[in-house]
């Protein structure tokens, strides 16, 4: 059996988030007010494309975030 693997972004630059995980088709993601989120039905590949974005906040802001039209 495959053991299933968390991923972890690098938030030690970020101002927006304090933690970013990904597991099981959900992103956990502690802001730095303490407030915490999950985003259902994201693949992996999503995951590591926000991970290793040079700012989480803006990927978060322009791809996560339901965008106003």
């Amino acid at each position: 059996k495959k053991q299933k693997r968390t991923l972890y972004a690098d938030t030690s630059d970020s101002t927006c988030f304090d933690e970013l995980s990904y597991a099981d088709g959900v992103v956990t993601a502690v802001f730095t007010d303490g407030s915490l989120y999950a985003y259902d039905g994201c693949t992996k590949a999503d995951a590591r494309d926000w991970f290793e974005d040079p700012s989480l906040g803006g990927y978060f802001n322009a791809v996560v975030r339901e965008p106003t039209k």
